[in-house]
Parts: structure tokens; sequence; C-alpha cells
């Protein structure tokens, strides 16, 4: 028999801020990698999840939040293949969601478009190498630019730049050697990238380069200021005197995979020359990485990423998010362990136009980078990166109390309890004759309000008992499936 249980975190405050957290996962590795906010002031995230899939595969996810953290909806997708979502554009009418398939042992590029709600109109699957990725999607007017990073037996990648109409058909595409496109800019008279190069010299090097309108290349440079190996992930244009600057974010030194990195932030003219370089290096011992960047409203650069992360696992890792001048100074910094003596990574950041708020999303929670049971993380901080945690006045003996809607159920029910515990909490579902029927331990990392979810598509109609216990307290509800 499978019943379907699920833990949806969700970290509020009880104080008058507009700041909170918000986790998506259960006892598997799920992740957040980017998001986008909608006309009607919503937030669509996009990630991969392994704790809703109940066939043991990955599964894309995707999931619609309002600003004050209330979900939505949460849909994932699957065409029984593991799947794996890191890329969304958003229009007016359609969801663009790029990514990657695991079919039979091959790794092919990965295309879905959906409505608004999430629903599948199609979705597409591009490779013939070995190994092919979605590594950049890139919305114009009457196509679809889709970047693929490709491996085969060359021991260096390839890109690849698919011009697809928009029902996803192949209307032409661009070969990169050696170079990876991990994002895509529309300027005057072309498009500007950024991403890395490959080659013989140094295993990587940061990618910052033009295309005309018809993708011939106008210029390219390769920069490698740590005579190692660097990386460019992202990067946003700005106008200044008249020039137009690409301010590009990423990881430097990364040739050994358990020596120093740094997260790199790197300034070029329209002429792909260098202005300045600014460095985050939390500790010559650990691994540091910016991620994402974008603009704020008072002209200044906003970048997310990580610090202090170690491939033995033996160091807690924080997500970063920081403010940064024109001039590479860096205004303020926040480091949060949010997930308390375990992983946190930041994989994106934006403002949120109305109030000035920061959006982030990543993952938290878990020691292990590859497998490990991280929670997919949207954190909503104030303009300076700070979030409020529950209100200390808050009574830290409270008897635990549980409320679930709607009770009787079909099928499906949500549970809500408030905590100001923070360790393990262990929930049991049982019948009437004492019988187990699923059992969760979680790991609560934040004081607030916590939701989860019970499906019981798979039970029968009858009565079931939820049991909470987290620390000393204890809270039983009887409820009710009707079918």
């Amino acid at each position: 028999m499978l019943t379907k249980f699920i833990l949806l975190l969700t970290f509020s405050t009880f104080l008058l801020s507009s700041t909170w957290i918000h986790t998506y996962g259960g006892n598997e590795k799920d992740d957040i990698y980017g998001f986008d906010f909608t006309n009607d002031n919503n937030i669509l995230a996009v990630g991969s999840t392994k704790s809703f899939s109940f066939d043991n595969h990955r599964k894309g996810m995707l999931v619609k939040v309002d600003l004050n953290g209330g979900t939505q909806w949460l849909k994932t997708y699957s065409n029984g293949n593991p799947y794996n979502l890191t890329k969304m554009v958003v229009s007016n009418e359609f969801i663009y969601l790029g990514g990657v398939v695991n079919t039979n042992g091959d790794q092919d590029a990965l295309l879905i478009k959906t409505d608004l709600e999430g629903n599948i109109i199609w979705e597409k699957q591009f490779g013939d190498s070995d190994i092919q990725f979605a590594s950049c999607i890139y919305l114009c007017e009457d196509s679809i630019l889709l970047s693929m990073e490709c491996k085969t037996s060359n021991p260096y990648a390839d890109g690849k730049l698919l011009i697809l109409d928009l029902d996803g058909n192949l209307i032409e595409d661009f070969d990169f050697p050696n170079q990876i496109i991990r994002s895509i800019i529309q300027v005057d008279g072309g498009f500007v990238f950024c991403g890395y190069e490959t080659g013989s010299v140094y295993l990587y090097s940061g990618l910052i380069g033009k295309v005309d309108n018809n993708f011939q290349v106008e210029w390219s440079e390769i920069y490698n200021e740590y005579n190692d190996s660097e990386y460019f992930y992202d990067f946003v244009v700005t106008t200044e005197d008249n020039r137009s600057y690409f301010t590009c974010v990423g990881t430097a030194n990364a040739s050994y995979i358990n020596s120093n990195t740094v997260g790199i932030i790197t300034k070029v003219n329209d002429d792909g020359m260098k202005i300045w370089s600014t460095v985050f290096d939390y500790s010559e011992e650990t691994n540091d990485q910016i991620t994402s960047i974008s603009t704020s409203s008072d002209g200044n650069f906003i970048i997310s990423g990580f610090i202090n992360f170690k491939f033995n696992n033996s160091a807690d890792c924080f997500g970063l998010i920081a403010k940064v001048d024109h001039g590479g100074n860096i205004i303020w910094e926040k480091n949060h362990n949010l997930s308390i003596d375990e992983f946190d990574f930041f994989n994106r950041v934006k403002e949120v136009q109305s109030s000035g708020d920061l959006l982030i999303v990543g993952s938290v929670g878990g020691n292990d980078v590859l497998y490990g049971n991280s929670d997919g993380l949207i954190l909503r901080t104030d303009s300076e990166g700070n979030y409020t945690d529950i209100d200390e006045n808050f009574e830290k003996n409270s008897d635990l109390v549980i409320t679930s809607y709607p009770n009787p159920f079909n099928a499906s029910t949500t549970f809500t309890f408030t905590s100001n515990y923070l360790g393990e909490a262990k929930i049991t579902v049982t019948n009437t004759n004492g019988q187990l029927i699923d059992k969760f331990i979680r790991n609560i990392t934040a004081k607030g309000t916590h939701s989860f979810s019970f499906d019981a598509v798979n039970l029968h109609s009858g009565i079931y008992f939820v049991k909470i216990e987290i620390g000393s307290s204890t809270s039983i509800k009887k409820i009710s499936l009707i079918k």
C-alpha cells in the first residue's frame, strides 16, 4: 500500500513584518534553482524534487507563491524518467522551463512550455551526444533561444545554441566549440552572453561575448585572473556615460575538487575590456561561489551565492546575499545558515519592486551536496538581507496544538501546527487498530508555523490518527477519510 506523506514546512513570523521563509521538501533531496515574478504580483519558482515523487525518481517542480509566502499550487513533471528543471522564463501567457531528462542512461536537454497555471502545453527533448542539458533559456518576440552544454568522450564540453520557434521546433542551431553559454541578454544589434570556455591551458576560463542578430560572433573574450579555473554564471547590463557595461558573477580557482574557490564579480565594457574584479573569499580552506546578480532600484547590484562550503562535508555552508556598487565596493553583506549547522545555498536573488525587499531561492539543510535531504527554499528578506524570526515573547513551553483542514477529507488534507522548539519532529499516522500507516522524521530549523499535507489516495475510508512529537510536547489529531 502506497501512502503519500509530504511535509511542507512554512516558517512564518509573528511580528508585523513582510519577511518570511518557506521551504518545500520531505526526507529526500529537493532544490529550487530559479524564480520570476508574474504580472499578477505572484512568484513562480522552479526546481526539482524527490520528496514529491513516489517512484524514486527526481521530478521537475514548479511552485506558485504569493508575496506573503502563501503557496497557491505546486506541480511536478516527469514522463517516467528523472527530470531536473533549473531554468525558467515567464511571459504574459506562458512559462518556459528548461533542464535535463535522464533516459536509459543518456541525458538530453529538456524544454517544457506550460500555461500560467503550470499545465503542460508541450515538452521537447534535444540531444545528440552522451550528456547535454539546458544551460540557458532566453525568450525573444517570435523565438526561443536554448543554450546547451554538451559532453562526449572529449574531456572538454562544447556549447550549442538552438533557435526554436514558439512551439519548440528547431529553426537553426549554432555550435560553440569549447564554449558554454550560461546567460544571454538582448542588446542593440544582437545578444551578449556569458559563461565559460574549456581548454588545455586552464580547465575553464570566464567567457563574455557578443553575437549579431544572425548569431555570428562579433567578439568574445576569456578571463582568467587566477591562472587556474574561472566560471561566469550570470550577468547584468548597465549603461554609463552612453556605454554599455556587463557585470558578471561566478567562481574562480576550482580545478581541484578540494581546493579553495572564491566568488568573483567582474565588470567589463562593451569592447570586452575588464574594468574591475571583486573577490568574496570567506576562508582559504573553503569554497565560495556567487551564483546570480540583479540590479536594485537604487542602481546597485544584488548578488547571491554561498560561502564556507567543503566537499568533505566538514563545514557549515552559509547562504550569501550582498549589495555591491558600480565600483565593486561591498555596501553590505549577509550570510545566513537557516538550517543550523547544515548546508544552505542561495541560488538566485531579485528585488521585490513594490517594496524594495529581496526574494531569494535556493536549498537548505542536509549535509551532502549530491545526496543530502535538502529542502527547496523561498525566502523574503528586507532591503538589506535581514529576515525576522518568531516573536521572542512567544511562550516557549506552550502546548502543541494541531489543526486539520479539510476534515473529514477525500484523499488529502493539510495539518498546521505552531512550534517554538528547534529540533526533531516525529510524525506518525496510524489506523484505529494502532497499525502504523506512515512515519516521518523532520528537523525543525526555524520557529513558527508549519504545515504538512497528507495524501491518502491509496487508503480505505475510515478513521486515522496523526501524532506529532516535538521535544516534550505531543499532539494527536483524529481525521476522517471519506471516499
